[in-house]
């Protein structure tokens, strides 16, 4: 207990704004590198979403015969690649090309999803050590002393939401 009390009396004002001062950059560079990593496996993504349609287009002109597939546009083929289902003798082939340009599309749009989760963490600690910056002089002491740990906490929360997003982004599968 007299540790407590001991660490309520020496939380000051300078201690807070090197506290928050540091804690508004770090969270600024975490941020930064969520942003590094989701734009590398964004395009990542985007050059093999790129390949399935190269690939699709490919398939249209040897296995259907449509000999003008490389002018068309994302859209069509998905539209020429849905047609051909009927078609018993292609109808897998078709199937599978389209299922890996929509599970290619749906994995973009999931990785959007979970980018926003550590980015939201980390610009919320931002701002709240940046707002605290100039109201350090009245949180001294055992306020002060809350302030910190709940920054720690949520620091910690942000910092372990990144390192999932990090593995998830390195794993290229």
């Amino acid at each position: 207990m007299s540790f407590l009390i001991k660490f309520f009396k020496i939380v000051k004002e300078t201690h807070l704004l090197y506290f928050f001062s540091a804690l508004a950059q770090c969270a600024a560079s975490f941020a930064a590198l969520v942003g590094v990593f989701a734009i590398f496996r964004l395009q990542s993504n985007a050059a093999r979403i790129n390949e399935e349609y190269i690939y699709a287009k490919y398939w249209l002109m040897r296995d259907v015969g449509i000999t003008q597939a490389e002018f068309l546009t994302s859209q069509e083929i998905k539209k020429r690649l849905t047609d051909h289902y009927a078609n018993p003798q292609i109808q897998i082939s078709a199937k599978e090309v389209l299922g890996r340009i929509l599970a290619a599309e749906e994995f973009n749009k999931k990785l959007v999803y979970k980018v926003s989760k550590p980015l939201k963490y980390w610009v919320v600690i931002f701002i709240g050590s940046m707002t605290a910056l100039p109201f350090a002089k009245w949180l001294e002491g055992f306020v002060g002393a809350i302030v910190v740990f709940i920054s720690v906490f949520a620091s910690s929360i942000a910092l372990w939401k990144t390192r999932r997003f990090v593995q998830r982004c390195l794993d290229f599968k």
